[in-house]
């Protein structure tokens, strides 16, 4: 708080009832019948996903043969492989230099918070359903049971069944209220909240997969409801000095828990909550991520909901090819009334002799049905569905690693796979902004409960570790803000392929060399790709080092030249015979020898200069 500023809250004391949780659940039975579409949606894409979706297709046929192939799910699985190579680490930025060393903790500690929450299994779920259902929902909440009592933060994954919004908004901040079901054991539920004895149990509302392989009981389970919502207040801040009152509208996040009808928990009760709210970033806590967005709705529409159609064009030609194979393959025959063929033996192969008691030829008391084969149209048209859903999907033979082309070179492949992972890229963009969104909301749980030191291990590039203690005692103020930045933590094998050859290019055109330190940050500062500034310091390094060297050799080499006797360039490792003709001018035969000598040269070579011009003189006049 302002010093010289004294605050003061007007707010309506309001008290939850279970009068109130009549209302919520009027709310809530509003959001579901908005939601319908997008549950039943995502229950038909995991049929889908699970190769069990010829209960989706609309068919009155009913046919044995009922072919399933795997082209939507291997273009699945793709994907999610290129989503999990480029897995994802948060870089915390400041957004003023005192901020600094405190952000630099922030990008150590929250990949920690994560790895004791086994994030990386987090992500890959988000991953699939990003895919499958068109969208993710994740919520990044305090669980206090955590470290012996002290708490931490928890990132888990949500079942856009159990969740629902305001319909017709497209940001899930914007909902006026939030509602999260989970089933809880009865005996648990009760024995936490006395008040549900006798009342726990009940029919489950919220929307169910269908087929599923594990079918719990439902009479043991209670749908317990976490509903969060924005409450706006008033609160006038009186200056003591001036004695001005100014007015401020801020918003808090509240909590209710209830089951049944009945009151479990409400924020706004709690005396030590009511005027500060559950979560002090005053958001939801929940990120919505839809993979190919739609308007007025947070969710999206998946791969599944692009690819279902081809794939269901698939399923019906191949079910049409393998019936035509069976009956192919399965002959039957046309046996002329009054034949005496006993039809038991003609049907069993495992018989060698059949009884045949008939005087007219065999070929005219029966004959083969002949089916001819599927169109070759039919089989060409089931490969040209193939294709589509390749193309729509972008699941090229390219990016698996084979070609069709020709092309057998590595470096080539490594090329092709990476021009063709735009669609890939994209994909990552939305999980990263995703991360960004999540992250945002762990630095202010930081900020708010990290208010004991905790200790972390950070490991170096190394192989060693170093013990940091941190709180957030230097974050707890209202200016300090950050940037997030969200990179990937480990390239994908193609990338990093070509990578190394551009290197290995680079390295074999001497670019790295120290004396070409000048044009190797010219071409570098016109290229981009991972860890180029490590490169850029490495070469401003060894380009220092090398000038360093070299004067220091020159200043050796002058020393030793006026004390030979010394030795110094011999003992420092070098060749006076050879180096000093390249640091040192080499001596003239005029420099060399005493004053004296040196003058009378100097006196004789003028003598000799003059009698050559004198020569050439007189040259001159006999031409």
């Amino acid at each position: 708080m302002t010093k010289g500023k004294k605050k003061i809250t007007i707010d309506d004391n309001r008290v939850i009832t279970d009068k109130d949780v009549e209302e919520f659940q009027a709310i809530l039975s509003e959001y579901q019948q908005g939601k319908q579409l997008i549950d039943a949606k995502a229950t038909a894409n995991q049929e889908w996903w699970r190769m069990r979706h010829w209960g989706q297709m609309q068919s009155n046929e009913v046919d044995e043969e009922r072919a399933t192939s795997a082209w939507l799910f291997n273009s699945i699985i793709n994907k999610h492989a290129d989503i999990m190579d480029n897995y994802p680490k948060p870089n915390i930025l400041p957004r003023s230099p005192q901020l600094e060393q405190e952000a630099k903790r922030l990008s150590e500690i929250i990949p920690i918070i994560d790895d004791r929450n086994d994030y990386e299994k987090i992500y890959d779920s988000k991953a699939y359903d990003l895919l499958i259902d068109g969208g993710c929902v994740t919520t990044v909440i305090w669980d206090n049971s955590l470290n012996d009592g002290m708490g931490d933060i928890v990132t888990k994954i949500v079942d856009v069944h159990n969740i629902f919004w305001e319909p017709g908004i497209e940001d899930i901040q914007d909902s006026a209220y939030v509602f999260v079901s989970k089933l809880v054991d009865n005996d648990v539920l009760e024995e936490q909240y006395p008040q549900m004895k006798g009342k726990s149990g009940g029919i489950k509302i919220t929307a169910e997969y269908i087929n599923k392989d594990e079918n719990p009981d439902p009479t043991k389970k209670s749908e317990v409801w976490d509903m969060y919502y924005k409450k706006t207040i008033r609160t006038v801040v009186e200056e003591s000095e001036m004695g001005e009152r100014v007015e401020r509208v801020n918003t808090l996040l509240h909590f209710v828990k209830f089951c049944n009808g009945v009151l479990l928990y409400a924020s706004e009760n709690d005396e030590s909550l009511r005027e500060r709210g559950w979560y002090d970033h005053g958001k939801y806590p929940f990120v919505v991520t839809p993979l190919f967005k739609i308007k007025e709705s947070p969710w999206g529409f998946g791969y599944v909901d692009v690819m279902k159609s081809p794939q269901a064009q698939i399923d019906r030609l191949d079910q049409l090819i393998l019936k035509n194979a069976v009956m192919i393959g399965r002959k039957r025959w046309a046996v002329k009334e009054g034949a005496d063929i006993n039809a038991e033996d003609f049907a069993d192969w495992s018989k060698t002799l059949i009884k045949v008691s008939t005087s007219a030829p065999l070929d005219e008391c029966m004959k083969e049905i002949s089916v001819d084969s599927v169109p070759a149209f039919v089989v060409q048209h089931k490969t040209n569905m193939i294709d589509q859903l390749k193309e729509t999907s972008g699941n090229r033979d390219v990016s698996q690693g084979s070609t069709q082309s020709g092309v057998t070179a590595a470096t080539a492949i490594a090329a092709l796979q990476e021009a063709g992972s735009k669609l890939s890229r994209d994909i990552n963009r939305v999980l990263y902004r995703s991360r960004r969104d999540e992250d945002f909301l762990k630095v202010e749980l930081i900020r708010q409960f990290y208010t004991e030191p905790r200790d972390f291990r950070i490991d170096n590039n190394d192989g060693s570790y170093t013990f940091i203690e941190y709180d957030s005692s230097n974050i707890f103020r209202e200016d300090a803000v950050f940037d997030i930045k969200i990179n990937a933590e480990k390239q994908s094998p193609f990338s990093r392929a070509a990578q190394n050859e551009t290197m290995k290019e680079l390295y074999g055109m001497g670019l790295f060399a120290p004396a070409n330190a000048e044009p190797a940050l010219t071409c570098l500062d016109g290229m981009e790709f991972e860890g180029i500034d490590k490169i850029k310091e490495e070469v401003k390094n060894k380009s220092l080092m090398m000038q360093q060297f070299q004067m220091m050799q020159a200043a050796i080499m002058r020393v030793d030249a006026a004390f030979p006797q010394l030795g110094i360039a011999a003992m420092a490792g070098f060749a006076q015979s050879q180096s000093a003709a390249a640091v040192m001018p080499q001596r003239t035969s005029s420099e060399e020898g005493t004053a004296e000598e040196r003058v009378a040269r100097t006196e004789s070579d003028s003598a000799r200069t003059a009698k050559a011009r004198v020569a050439a003189s007189k040259q001159a006049d006999i031409r």
